[in-house]
């Protein structure tokens, strides 16, 4: 049978959807206004761009594994007050997260460099994702520890914390974005941009981790 949520329980559905969504929102915009400053920079780069921003993805969603396995499995070992266990699962997740963002950058370092007849034959657009490779890789490297960062946010509750770092990295990538843009800077720019993207969110899910961690302020703690 439907029925209607009481107001604890909305309050509890939105404290923790309002975050996820913020989170989807703000790397749905990002990534966006990636595609709008790179096309600021002409049709080749805007070509280059396209396939290695779909390679980027494709090899995020093993990165974006690991943020789902510490929502899965820190949730019961937090509400049994295990804290071995949810300092042993963390570690574990961060070994995992950093083994497997050095084999995606490897991986999709290889295929630009030496498969990009696949996407294209024009020599132009072969030029422009062979330079951007390196930014690609460096991107994907530390991706998969972003994205364990942020599962153990969630799994912490920690929302707050989740949803003032979207909005501010949102609003940071996307203006300098669009002041790319303006400027008509290059296909490097862009990509330099997005692995200084991926640094400040690094930064911002580590600190939000050790203040749950050390400081007791949610429910992971030694």
């Amino acid at each position: 049978l439907l029925s209607v949520p009481s107001r604890g329980e909305l309050r509890e559905f939105v404290s923790f959807a309002g975050p996820a969504f913020f989170a989807l929102l703000g790397k749905v915009v990002s990534f966006s206004s990636m595609t709008y400053a790179a096309a600021g920079a002409g049709t080749s780069a805007l070509a280059a761009h396209q396939v290695v921003l779909q390679l980027f993805f494709f090899f995020c969603k093993f990165g974006d594994s690991v943020s789902s396995t510490a929502q899965t499995f820190l949730p019961a070992a937090i509400a049994a007050n295990d804290y071995q266990s949810v300092r042993a699962t963390v570690r574990r997740c961060l070994a995992m997260a950093f083994t497997l963002g050095l084999v995606d950058s490897l991986l999709a370092g290889v295929i630009p460099l030496f498969g990009a007849s696949i996407f294209t034959t024009d020599p132009a657009v072969v030029a422009k994702m062979r330079s951007i490779t390196p930014l690609l890789c460096t991107s994907l490297l530390f991706h998969a520890t972003v994205m364990s960062l942020e599962g153990v946010l969630f799994a912490c509750r920690s929302t707050v914390w989740l949803a003032a770092s979207y909005v501010s990295t949102t609003a940071l990538f996307t203006s300098s974005m669009y002041i790319a843009r303006g400027r008509g800077v290059g296909i490097m720019t862009v990509w330099w941009t997005l692995f200084a993207y991926q640094m400040i969110r690094l930064v911002q899910f580590g600190v939000g981790v050790a203040v749950e961690w050390f400081r007791g302020a949610g429910r992971v703690r030694p």
